[in-house]
């Protein structure tokens, strides 16, 4: 087969395939914004051939913000709107709501020019040690982002001098935004809070072209080889592979090569499957209770499992099935039942590993746990440490009661 490439950064991007069996089935000339056509016909041709790959057009961002959190007064960011049902909740009280509006500024003082705003939700999961999950948008409202959004989710804890949250998503100029920020507390001055904001991301965003012109021929023949070799108006021939198919890599780091050296930054990733089967111990009451109502349909007073309730989580995850297993870490966050028909709960939660080779490390779990489901399916959405980027799937299944205590099979399988 051949697949021809012709890209002008003036012009547009102009591409056709052949092989042996067929005349030319595809053709198409596009704009410089659509890089990702590149990519998904090159994916495909090559996928058509036996190849199994992936390629991706993004670039890595990085931006220090501060965030400044103010806790009382006529300008405070944050206000309790919940918390433990029949207690009056401090702002850092177990089991308390907050919502948040802060604001994200230039510089680390209260007075730096204003960016934005971080708006959303948090709630205090752990009785003992202090930190809130967090749900949140940071929403730019000035400078070049301005209209555009990214996505923060995580557990904020305190006992941390360094706290890591995940980047789950983004609008604007950050659509499909993946990565992570780390969150530095600074200086208190009154009640103002500030704290430094050190975002990094991976994001779909317009590519721009610097060389003049260049051409990629690249010549694959899954029987044989692969040959490849660049030229553009500035040089000769620069590079030139022969490769077997089993050389995989060899491509692309050749185009990841190539490309970048004319401007564009790629990711191109080989990406590691990873499959781990945890288990989930919920303890619905007692004193080692992992869960606790924080709040439901105004003027009720809303059980466990009521139409609008919101609870708050916090189940140990263990090695093994039994209770008494070796802990590996928690489950924290906040779930709350929307439908008053079908029982069942949207989680957003964070598996955070306190032991083990992921001690540090944290997975983030998100969707609608379908209790008349006998295998229920969620979405990790990321996650930090040694699982940042991470995106896949979790697969939950009920196996006892013992007591107070329900356990579950969490099978986790993440990319």
């Amino acid at each position: 087969m051949l697949i021809y490439t012709r890209v002008d950064h003036r012009n547009a991007t102009k591409l056709f395939w052949q092989d042996s069996k067929s005349d030319i089935i595809a053709f198409v000339m596009a704009s410089k914004s659509s890089l990702a056509l590149f990519f998904a016909f090159i994916f495909v041709m090559l996928s058509s051939s036996g190849f199994n790959l992936a390629v991706a057009a993004s670039r890595q961002v990085n931006m220090v913000l501060y965030l400044q959190e103010t806790l009382s007064g006529v300008d405070a960011t944050i206000e309790t709107v919940g918390g433990v049902n029949g207690t009056s909740s401090g702002l850092l009280s177990y089991g308390t709501v907050n919502v948040i509006n802060h604001l994200v500024t230039q510089g680390p003082h209260p007075s730096s020019t204003v960016l934005g705003r971080m708006q959303g939700v948090e709630a205090r999961p752990d009785p003992v040690n202090s930190g809130f999950h967090m749900l949140s948008s940071i929403l730019f409202q000035t400078g070049k982002y301005n209209g555009s959004s990214l996505e923060i989710q995580g557990t904020n804890r305190f006992n941390l001098p360094q706290r890591e949250l995940s980047v789950v998503g983004g609008t604007g100029r950050f659509r499909y935004a993946r990565g992570y920020a780390l969150l530095d507390f600074l200086v208190q001055s009154g009640q103002t809070l500030s704290f430094k904001f050190n975002v990094t991301i991976s994001c779909k965003l317009e590519v721009e072209f610097v060389s003049a012109e260049m051409l990629i021929y690249t010549r694959v023949d899954h029987r044989n080889a692969t040959k490849l070799f660049w030229q553009d108006s500035k040089s000769d021939i620069i590079a030139f592979v022969m490769a077997s198919k089993s050389s995989l890599a060899l491509f692309f780091a050749f185009i990841f090569v190539v490309l970048s050296s004319s401007g564009f930054n790629l990711a191109v990733a080989a990406s590691r499957q990873v499959n781990m089967v945890l288990y989930l111990q919920e303890t619905l009451s007692g004193v080692d209770a992992t869960i606790e109502t924080v709040g439901g349909v105004n003027g009720t007073s809303s059980g466990l499992l009521s139409y609008g309730t919101v609870n708050v989580i916090n189940h140990l995850v263990t090695q093994g099935p039994h209770p008494s297993s070796t802990v590996l870490g928690r489950m924290q966050g906040v779930e709350a039942r929307p439908d008053p028909v079908n029982s069942g709960f949207h989680m957003l939660s964070s598996i955070l590993f306190q032991t083990g080779k992921y001690n540090g490390s944290s997975l983030e779990i998100q969707g609608t746990n379908r209790f008349n489901l006998p295998q229920r399916e969620l979405s990790v959405v990321g996650g930090t440490g040694r699982f940042r980027y991470a995106r896949g799937y979790a697969l939950l299944d009920f196996l006892v009661q013992s007591g107070q205590t329900l356990s579950f099979k969490f099978n986790v399988t993440i990319s």
